[in-house]
């Protein structure tokens, strides 16, 4: 099917005793399908902001979501390890302020809708002073 199918159909019934009809409107849904994906790497560097940005194109009569991961564990504007305002949500765009160490890994941006879901990944890599070597004995 495609959006050229869209439309009233009607059908007809007819036997010897008469004839009757029903009509419905048939309409074509899409899936979300990406118009801007994340780049596979983004390098940068600790103090820094960073800006990720996935966009779709939506079925506007579905409810769609935008969903973030980091390091596979879901992230949300109002949860508690967010909620330092270094992290911002909105939609489809994802900024960190003041990029730290802890901020390294894989970030997703999955985009849901009631007929499809896709995804979007790449992965942070943050430069840095050293940290202090561990491991040590003396």
């Amino acid at each position: 099917l495609s959006r050229d199918d869209e439309g009233v159909y009607t059908c007809v019934a007819k036997n010897q005793y008469g004839t009757d009809e029903s009509r419905g409107r048939l309409i074509i849904l899409r899936a979300p399908r990406f118009i801007e994906r994340l780049p596979p790497r983004i390098t940068t560097h600790v103090g820094s902001v960073i800006f990720l940005h996935c966009n779709a194109d939506i079925d506007s009569l579905l409810d769609t979501a935008y969903l973030w991961n980091h390091n596979g564990i879901g992230m949300r504007e109002n949860a508690d390890i967010y909620a330092n305002k270094r992290i911002k949500i909105d939609g489809g765009e994802l900024t960190i302020y003041d990029v730290s160490l802890s901020d390294v890994g894989e970030y997703e941006c999955i985009v849901k809708s009631a007929i499809g879901r896709i995804s979007t990944r790449t992965q942070l890599r943050i430069e840095g002073p050293p940290g202090a070597p561990g491991g040590l004995q003396v």
